[in-house]
């Protein structure tokens, strides 16, 4: 008889899902997670592509920086327009008189428009009134449309003034929508609108101060869209032009979402591979239960081949049901949920069904399920007729045939390197997957470490008179003990969660303690030159003014390297993602230590020099004698490295990528910018006495700026541990397996315990010690491991100085005994509640 294996599988389903419970809600709940944050992440790729026109104020943007555009240049972007509109953008103060005298004042983010504003979407103002009566000049004073949190700030209302550089704007309407907010969803600063022709004698706009123009262009064709970027190109050659489309409408926000997303994505496939130990258990369980049909195959002249897929189709089919189940059900909550969990995030959301996130969990989850059933399938197959049909003996090895060895390796190893090649953030995928199979090979072996040190344990005078002791000990070192299992099933989650919250403490602890005690109060911008002296006197004459440092500033673009286009040599650096920062000076920073090359004497005259940074150096790849062209205000300036100097950045002290010699740039138009340091008590004071005397200069509170990038920090941290919970659920759910699979060898245990006179009380301790120990022991190694995944990241990833949380490793230490021992008492009811001699009888 010709045997087929798609038949014979299709008998043994006729068992149902009993025996495969366990997998489907493993894989399942992995298919879930990547199915939600796949579906989110496509929410929002769909949203940007839908509002990219809206998003980016334009089919195209030209944008520039500190200046406006030439009559030359207005002229050849209206004549690739059918419509064009000029948006500045910059920080300023919004500052609250009484009378002539400044009481209160905030930061805020200023928004100029013009009549054509916008070329997309609709501006929404509450109360509802046409923006051309909001904005306009009536009675001395133009309008403003705010953000309503810059009126809490203030404490003000509706048609009160605030006086924003040196001009007066009431306000007359709140912003309900701003149709491109998106560009700018993470600004920490309240939004004000205004006119740009109010701004004209502000003295905001002067040269040299900080502001950004853009000229958004809405085209006749987007077919012409490539055409007319390279004509846009020639025209601004050399006049430090940024260009953006609907294309990419915000580069930044993009960026943030697949950093978020793929991390997320590497947690849900940590969740994943924990389901794949209830993969690996299910599979196991089920084929003890198939020894006899196996032995019988064989003996039929099954081939090894035949048998392997019969049972691997049974158990893919299970593995389907999970996985498509997991999948639809996270694409269908995040339509349902989605609306009401982002409608306070100014995001371009659009919630739909996507096939991707569905497909991909599909794939991410059948690999992982291949995986771990292979491996136990192999181990069975490998096992010979006659153990196969002495159900008690053990299956002689734990490792199967070399050519089931071959194969899941190459599964994995092909699984990993599609993702890590698909990833935004390839590295950052390929150190996370490698941690968790370093994780799962760690608590693999640690079980097998405990299970020694158990049997050392055991045999100690002290322990084995204590009845449970060496009867917990025992059990943990015995044949059929869970150890391994519940190690795996718990630990990756538990190492997950401890990994995220030593980073979060670290970074949290960085920004509250020692960035807060080592940061200046504030950062001023836009101080003019004649403004310098009596400024730094005015902040001198504030009590507990410890500290000010001042230096000229210029921003501008790196646009060659040595002749080439600047992101042809340095790629996606980040010295290239928009302007940067410059300064001149005379010697070196105090800060600052030249550290190869040689600084420019005081009266250097010659040729443009240039200070760079000595690690975003390297990380481009410059030497000494490289020659850097930066675009200012629209001119270029070429200049030759000198030096490299030894720059901290998260030092919160005035820092510069680039510092060049004082005869190459004093004469371009610039501001300067100052830090001062003092104590909080008198930060008012200071903000009032400047808005009084310097209307123009913005004050940037870093106190306030720390606090909420620590907020931020927080909400990412909530969102990763949420993440992280999938793991730990698809654990408890593996450790139900486990419970439920080793139930008889607890039930024959106890029989035994109770025929040598054990009482249930003395037998409930000794499993309550079991689960105590496998489940500290697995929270113990969980903070181990993940204190070595968070140092690394802390110290080398983020140059930070790593510190150890106590706190939340006993709070790992707890879940793991919590956990564990909760799942071992709630199977410990039966074993305790049948009688001994039935139980035994069945044995014999």
């Amino acid at each position: 008889m010709k045997l087929n294996f798609f038949k014979i599988a299709r008998r043994e389903l006729r068992g149902g899902l009993k025996d495969f419970q366990v997998l489907i809600l493993c894989v399942a709940l992995g298919a879930f997670a990547i199915s939600t944050i796949g579906s989110i992440k496509r929410s929002i790729e769909a949203g940007l592509e839908h509002q990219s026109s809206e998003i980016l104020g334009g089919d195209a943007v030209v944008r520039l920086t500190y200046r406006f555009a030439t009559d030359e240049e207005l002229n050849f972007l209206k004549s690739n327009s059918i419509a064009l509109s000029e948006v500045t953008d910059f920080r300023s103060m919004a500052a609250v008189l009484k009378g002539d005298e400044v009481t209160d004042s905030t930061l805020i983010q200023v928004k100029g428009i013009d009549q054509y504003y916008p070329l997309y979407g609709k501006l929404k103002i509450l109360p509802a009134q046409t923006r051309g009566n909001v904005l306009s000049k009536t009675d001395g004073s133009y309008g403003a449309i705010v953000a309503r949190s810059l009126l809490d700030r203030l404490d003000i209302a509706l048609y009160d003034h605030i006086r924003v550089g040196n001009s007066l704007f009431q306000i007359r309407g709140i912003i309900d929508t701003e149709p491109d907010a998106g560009s700018n969803a993470f600004s920490y600063a309240p939004r004000v609108i205004v006119l740009n022709a109010a701004l004209k004698y502000s003295g905001l706009l002067a040269p040299g101060s900080m502001f950004e123009t853009e000229y958004r262009m809405k085209l006749k064709s987007l077919k012409n869209l490539e055409r007319i970027r390279e004509e846009v190109s020639i025209a601004f050659d050399n006049r430090g032009l940024r260009w953006r489309d609907i294309t990419n409408p915000s580069p930044s926000l993009e960026r943030f979402v697949s950093r978020l997303t793929s991390f997320l994505l590497v947690m849900a496939l940590a969740g994943l591979a924990v389901g794949g130990v209830g993969v690996a258990l299910t599979v196991t369980s089920y084929l003890e239960k198939k020894r006899s049909a196996i032995a019988i195959l064989k003996t039929s002249g099954a081939t090894e081949f035949l048998i392997f897929f019969t049972y691997l189709s049974v158990t893919s089919f299970f593995a389907l049901i999970g996985l498509i189940l997991g999948s639809i059900i996270g694409s269908f909550t995040i339509i349902l949920v989605g609306p009401v969990a982002f409608s306070n995030i100014p995001l371009p959301v659009r919630f739909d069904f996507y096939l991707e996130p569905i497909l991909q969990s599909l794939y991410y989850g059948f690999c992982i399920s291949l995986i771990f059933a292979i491996w136990p399938l192999g181990r069975m197959l490998g096992a010979n007729v006659a153990t196969l049909l002495s159900q008690a003996t053990e299956l002689p090895k734990f490792y199967p045939s070399l050519k089931y060895q071959i194969l899941v390796i190459t599964i994995t190893l092909f699984m990993v390197s599609n993702f890590v090649i698909l990833s935004p953030q390839p590295s950052l995928s390929s150190w996370a997957f490698g941690g968790i199979i370093i994780s799962l090979i760690m608590f693999a072996t640690v079980a097998q470490l405990l299970r020694f040190l158990a049997r050392l344990l055991v045999k100690l005078k002290f322990i084995s008179k204590k009845v449970q002791f060496k009867m917990a000990f025992s059990s943990i070192s015995g044949p059929n003990s869970e150890t391994t299992l519940t190690m795996l099933a718990i630990g990756l989650g538990l190492s997950a969660l401890s990994t995220i919250g030593q980073i979060d403490y670290n970074l949290r602890s960085n920004i509250n303690n020692e960035l807060s005690q080592r940061s200046p109060a504030f950062f001023f911008i836009d101080i003019q030159k004649t403004q310098l002296d009596e400024f730094v006197v005015n902040a001198l004459n504030i009590n507990t003014v410890s500290e000010t440092s001042t230096a000229p500033m210029l921003r501008g673009i790196i646009s060659k390297i040595n002749g080439l286009p600047a992101s042809e040599v340095a790629g996606d650096h980040w010295a290239l993602s928009g302007d940067r920062g410059v300064s001149y000076a005379q010697q070196p920073p105090k800060h600052n230590s030249v550290i190869e090359g040689s600084w420019w004497s005081e009266d250097y005259a010659g040729e443009p020099l240039i200070s760079f940074a000595k690690t975003e150096a390297d990380e481009i790849g410059l030497r000494i004698g490289d020659k850097i062209t930066l675009n200012v205000l629209g001119r270029d300036f070429t200049g030759t490295i000198s030096n490299f100097r030894e720059v901290n950045f998260a030092s919160m002290q005035i820092n510069f990528l680039m510092i060049f010699d004082t005869h190459s740039l004093k004469s371009i138009p610039h501001s300067y910018i100052a830090t001062v340091y003092l104590n909080e008590d008198y930060e008012s004071k200071l903000l009032r006495t400047t808005a009084n005397k310097f209307p123009n200069v913005t004050a940037i509170p870093i106190r306030q700026l720390l606090t909420r990038v620590s907020e931020n920090l927080e909400t990412l941290a909530i969102i990763t541990r949420w993440s992280s919970s999938i793991t730990i659920l698809t654990g408890i759910i593996v450790l139900i397996g486990v419970a439920i699979n080793t139930e008889k060898y607890r039930i024959y245990e106890a029989s035994i315990l109770k025929t040598l006179g054990a009482t249930n009380t003395v037998i409930l301790q000794s499993f309550t010690l079991r689960s105590a120990i496998i489940g500290i022991g697995a929270g113990f190694f969980a903070i181990i491991f993940g204190g070595i995944a968070s140092w690394g990241i802390v110290e080398f990833v983020m140059n930070g100085t790593f510190r150890f949380d106590l706190l939340s490793s006993i709070i790992i230490i707890l879940m793991g005994l919590t956990i564990n021992l909760i799942i071992g008492l709630l199977f410990s009811r039966k074993p305790l509640r049948m009688e001994a001699a039935s139980i035994l009888r069945k044995g014999d």
